[in-house]
């Protein structure tokens, strides 16, 4: 369980990486999460760091790589690093692909 103390306009992914990718490409695994890195861009908008939303996001990958053969894949969130001003989180999620089921 990932706990943080967030300020009430929210905080910003500022980065979002993943470890041990090998067998996909991490644009893949992007578009399966909820959770996004805020834009580089000051006036754009973005949405706010959610601990319960980046749980399920690790369990929609875990879901995703599951679908595509990966029954053994294991994914857990290697770093979630909080700013000492507490205004942005930087997030590095590892994966263990291990071997696809092969049919």
């Amino acid at each position: 369980v990932i706990a943080m103390a967030c300020h009430d306009d929210g905080v910003r992914v500022a980065s979002l990486d993943f470890t041990g990718v090998r067998a996909v490409s991490e644009s893949d695994l992007r578009r399966v999460m909820r959770t996004r890195q805020a834009s580089p861009w000051p006036w754009a908008r973005w949405r706010a760091f959610e601990a319960e939303v980046f749980e399920q996001d690790l369990e929609r990958l875990r879901a995703w790589y599951r679908d595509r053969g990966y029954d053994q894949t294991l994914v857990r969130a290697a770093s979630v690093d909080l700013s000492p001003d507490g205004r942005e989180v930087r997030l590095v999620i590892a994966v263990e692909e291990g071997s696809p089921v092969q049919v």
